[in-house]
């Protein structure tokens, strides 16, 4: 008001004060990390939307993959005996994975990518303790399985109109974890009603690329993702005992080594004839 006083301002009519809203009706709390699957899920439908782009010649790859899967362990604390604590493992045992992806060339040497991976896997405790003692080791626990689905940048070393290139890869995934609650043993993982969990991570990998033609490539690639915890946060997995925790990790790991396929198409007459003569300009 002094303001305006000094600057000769007239005050203005005070606005009439608006209807109060009526509120909204609570909604049900999401599952953690649901937003993040949507999000990655978005993602992959804006790749899919980038089609212009391949129409000016980038090009879109479509790419079909298998191999195996590798996974880290989650160490917990359990007091088995009223004198003495024990520790065992949660692991996971190898297995076959399997996905895709489509991917469009940004620049020369540098692609996004959107993939999945799904792996069907089996749950088990061993037993931790120093002495050696295996009265904790309890096999197939639970029937698991992992779909990670990511948000990925390529990024190749050599042109692309090599006949074979060096890559790596970084993005963000989403991770769903879901166990098959008619397969858990007695005793063992406890899903406290949610089947079915969404975790946020991220994957970093390299690779190979071996290229007959413009528009097939032959990849062979080795892949490490950080895929959430399913025992930590919001309605986490727990054991049927109700008295153990998770000391660590505070994420679990998943390493992928596959060989894929991968098909372009939509580049240009002059970027697949580059191609076609190895990368000579």
């Amino acid at each position: 008001m002094e303001r305006m006083l000094r600057t000769g301002a007239t005050p203005g009519t005070p606005g009439t004060p608006g209807t109060p809203g009526t509120p909204g009706t609570p909604g049900t709390p999401g599952t953690p990390g649901t937003l993040t699957g949507l999000t990655a899920l978005i993602a992959l439908a804006g790749l899919v939307t980038a089609a212009p782009l391949a129409a000016q010649g980038n090009g879109l790859t479509l790419e079909v993959y298998g191999g195996g899967a590798d996974f880290g362990r989650f160490l917990e604390e359990r007091s088995e005996f009223a004198v003495q604590t024990r520790e065992r493992e949660v692991s996971f045992e190898r297995a076959l994975a399997l996905g895709g992806s489509l991917g469009i060339n940004l620049w020369e040497n540098t692609g996004l990518r959107a993939q999945g991976t799904w792996v069907a896997t089996q749950m088990a405790f061993t037993d931790d303790t120093p002495d050696g003692a295996s009265n904790l080791d309890v096999e197939d626990v639970a029937d698991i399985t992992v779909t990670a689905l990511g948000v990925e940048v390529i990024k190749y070393l050599l042109d692309p109109g090599s006949d074979w290139s060096p890559y790596g890869v970084a993005g963000i995934t989403a991770v769903r974890w879901k166990a098959d609650e008619d397969d858990v043993a007695a005793g063992g993982l406890n899903t406290n009603d949610e089947e079915s969990l969404w975790r946020m991570g991220g994957v970093a990998g390299l690779g190979l690329e071996l290229r007959p033609s413009s528009a097939l490539a032959v990849r062979l690639e080795a892949s490490t993702y950080a895929l959430g915890s399913p025992f930590n946060g919001n309605e986490a997995w727990s054991t049927s005992t109700g008295d153990t925790k998770m000391d660590e990790p505070n994420a679990g790991r998943m390493t992928r080594a596959t060989i894929g396929l991968a098909w372009t198409f939509g580049l240009d007459g002059r970027r697949r004839s580059r191609m076609q003569r190895g990368g000579s300009k």
